[in-house]
């Protein structure tokens, strides 16, 4: 849908402010937004989570750990399209004002895309480079976004996303290094045009939503504190928008439509838009991806 087409419509969740000032910077911070009867259920699922993985010494397809987990003394990496293995992460993206929110940013008719737990466990929890999730994941048109919610407070010790505002309206960039090889990052001679100068930390209380554009460049560094960083993912799309390539660990939930109707037609925004590789013989994870060095470039 055109950004006209849904401003259009008035909204329902957000303030004009608060939807104009998303669109403006790629990104919208809104602090308590979940209220803490959501949190408890969302907290007690995660709960469920981290004791299965205490039955496990390596990574499934749904539980990623990360290095030095033991079933006593637990340290897991994320869980991948969570809602297909909870309820209780289903009812939250299906049944809270999330749904109500998307139609604010990417009109009445809304699908439901994919979803992650990222834990960034205390004591080192793992950093994530700079990247633009449109780079993995390409679509017909740009009316996609995640929402991000902390489950617990976030401070600056913790490894909080940061965000660079107005970096959706800028280049999109390969995440390939300069011999070709994907790298799931900006790379190092690209960098420079990034401005992370101007990159903002979003930190905030438990019950914090992110609302974050597809092409908006973020990360996230280590956690250095005492205190975990879990953040549930989920993704949300208007439902003409579709994505150029399979999806990796396609979510079951994946094209539920949550308000309004599905898309008779795909709407295609006027952009280039970088590939990422064939993914269709498995995909691991940006954590491992982005471990990958660059190569030098090719000999001409």
């Amino acid at each position: 849908m055109k950004l006209g087409d849904i401003l259009s419509y008035p909204p329902k969740v957000l303030s004009e402010e608060q939807r104009n000032q998303y669109f403006r910077d790629g990104y919208l911070l809104l602090p308590g937004f979940v209220s803490s009867n959501w949190l408890n259920v969302l907290n007690d699922g995660l709960d469920d989570f981290i004791e299965e993985s205490r039955k496990i010494s390596k990574s499934t397809d749904s539980i990623l750990l990360e290095e030095g987990h033991t079933s006593e003394s637990p340290r897991l990496l994320r869980i991948n399209q969570v809602v297909d293995h909870h309820e209780a992460f289903w009812k939250f993206a299906t049944e809270s004002a999330l749904p109500d929110l998307a139609c604010d940013i990417v009109g009445p008719d809304v699908k439901f895309r994919e979803s992650t737990v990222n834990f960034k466990w205390a004591d080192g929890g793992s950093e994530i480079a700079w990247h633009q999730d449109i780079a993995f994941m390409p679509h017909t048109n740009l009316c996609v976004f995640n929402a991000l919610v902390y489950l617990d407070d976030v401070s600056r010790e913790q490894g909080p996303l940061q965000v660079i505002p107005g970096s959706h309206k800028g280049e999109i960039f390969r995440h390939y290094d300069a011999g070709g090889n994907w790298i799931a990052r900006v790379s190092d001679s690209d960098l420079p045009r990034l401005g992370v100068e101007n990159a903002e930390a979003l930190t905030g209380p438990a019950g914090t939503l992110v609302l974050l554009h597809l092409c908006t460049a973020h990360h996230s560094s280590t956690n250095t504190s005492t205190r975990g960083r879990p953040l549930v993912f989920l993704g949300y799309q208007a439902a003409d928008s579709f994505c150029y390539i399979p999806f990796p660990r396609a979510p079951k939930s994946q094209g539920y439509i949550v308000r309004g109707e599905p898309a008779r037609f795909a709407q295609h925004d006027a952009i280039e838009l970088p590939l990422p590789p064939d993914w269709s013989g498995g995909y691991t994870s940006i954590y491992e991806d982005q471990r990958k060095q660059e190569s030098p470039k090719y000999k001409q």
